[in-house]
C-alpha cells in the first residue's frame, strides 16, 4: 500500500513537470531563421528588423533610444485591436537570432518589450511597460538594470548567460533555462525596478560590490562632450575656411575697386585735357576771330553809310540822264 502511494506521488510530480514544460514551450520557442526571413520580406513595416507580427487585428512598432551610458535600446509595442488572446510575435533577440514569443494581450491593450545589447526583456502580459529612461546594460558592473511602469508579475529575459543574482524592491523568484537561454522572473509586486547581475565571481557580500554605473554614465557624457568638441573643431575649421574665402573675395573686390579708381583718375585726366583744349580754342577765337560790340556798331554804321552813298550816286545818275 505504501509503495503504491509513493508511485502515485511520483507520477503526479512527473505529470506536473511535463505540464509546466509544455506550458513554458507554449509561451516562447526558438524559431527557424528561414521562416522569420520569409515573414520579414512579407512585411512593409520599418520595425521588421526587430519585430514581426503576422496575425490580424494587430498594430506594432519599434522605437530606438540611447540610454544614459550610450547603449542602444529598442522598445517594441504590440497593440491588440481584437479580442483578448495570446498573440504570436517574432522577436530578433540578438543579431539575427529570432524567437517566437506568445504574450497574452488584452483587448485594446499594448504589450511592450525591449532589446538591449544581448538581452531581450519580454513581459508575459500586456500592461507592463519598460521605461527607456531608466533601463540600460552597464558593461563595467555587468548589470542589466530595468525600470517598469504599469502592472505585471511575470517577466522573461533572453540571455546567453545565467545571471548571478536578480535584485528588486520586492520578493523575487527566478530561474534560468539553459536550453532556451531564458530567465524567468516572478515578482510579488509589479511596481519598481530590477537589477540582473552577471558578475563572474561568487558574491560573499553584495554590499561591498562597487557600483560603477554612474562612472559609466559619466564616461558616456565625456565622450559626448569630446564628440561635441570635435564637431566644434570641425565647425571652427569650416568657419575659418569660409572666413578665408570671404577675405579672398574682399581682397579681389578691393583690387577691382583700385582698378576702377585708376580708370576714374585716367578718365578725369582726359576730361581735364579736353577742357584745357577747349579753353585754348575759345581763347584763340576771342583773339583772332571774334570782335567787340563797338566794332560791330562801327562796321554797321559804315555799312549804312556805304549803302546810303550808293543810293545817292544812283539817284544822281538818274537825274543827269533825264536832263540830257
Amino acid at each position: 500500500m505504501r509503495r503504491s502511494l509513493i508511485l502515485l506521488f511520483i507520477g503526479v510530480l512527473i505529470t506536473f513537470a511535463l505540464v509546466s514544460f509544455v506550458n513554458m514551450n507554449r509561451i516562447y520557442a526558438i524559431e527557424d531563421e528561414n521562416k522569420i526571413l520569409q515573414a520579414k520580406t512579407s512585411e512593409e513595416n520599418e520595425s521588421k528588423d526587430i519585430l514581426v507580427v503576422l496575425e490580424e487585428n494587430v498594430s506594432y512598432e519599434v522605437k530606438k533610444f540611447i540610454t544614459k551610458n550610450g547603449m542602444e535600446l529598442y522598445v517594441g509595442f504590440v497593440k491588440n485591436l481584437g479580442e483578448s488572446r495570446e498573440i504570436e510575435v517574432y522577436v530578433n533577440v540578438v543579431n539575427g537570432k529570432w524567437i517566437t514569443f506568445r504574450p497574452f494581450i488584452k483587448e485594446n491593450e499594448t504589450w511592450s518589450f525591449a532589446r538591449i545589447s544581448e538581452f531581450a526583456i519580454l513581459p508575459k502580459t500586456s500592461g507592463l511597460f519598460i521605461n527607456p529612461n531608466e533601463t540600460s546594460y552597464y558593461k563595467i558592473n555587468k548589470q542589466l538594470r530595468i525600470s517598469f511602469d504599469g502592472k505585471g508579475n511575470e517577466i522573461f529575459i533572453y540571455s546567453e548567460k545565467r545571471p548571478t543574482r536578480i535584485v528588486g524592491l520586492t520578493n523575487i523568484k527566478w530561474s534560468y533555462n539553459l536550453n532556451e537561454r531564458m530567465i524567468y522572473i516572478f515578482r510579488s509586486d509589479s511596481d519598481g525596478k530590477l537589477t540582473v547581475d552577471f558578475v563572474d565571481y561568487p558574491i560573499v557580500n553584495p554590499l561591498i560590490i562597487e557600483d560603477r554605473t554612474r562612472e559609466e554614465e559619466l564616461l558616456y557624457d565625456l565622450s559626448k562632450i569630446k564628440s561635441g568638441f570635435k564637431e566644434l573643431d570641425e565647425e571652427e575649421y569650416r568657419l575659418l575656411y569660409e572666413i578665408d574665402g570671404i577675405r579672398r573675395e574682399i581682397s579681389r573686390i578691393n583690387e577691382s575697386i583700385k582698378e576702377k579708381e585708376s580708370e576714374k583718375l585716367s578718365f578725369m585726366e582726359r576730361i581735364d585735357e579736353e577742357n584745357r583744349k577747349k579753353s585754348d580754342i575759345e581763347k584763340l577765337l576771342k583773339e583772332h576771330y571774334l570782335v567787340s560790340s563797338n566794332q560791330v556798331i562801327i562796321v554797321a554804321i559804315l555799312f549804312i553809310i556805304l549803302v546810303g552813298y550808293s543810293i545817292y550816286i544812283n539817284l544822281r545818275k538818274g537825274e543827269e540822264s533825264e536832263e540830257e
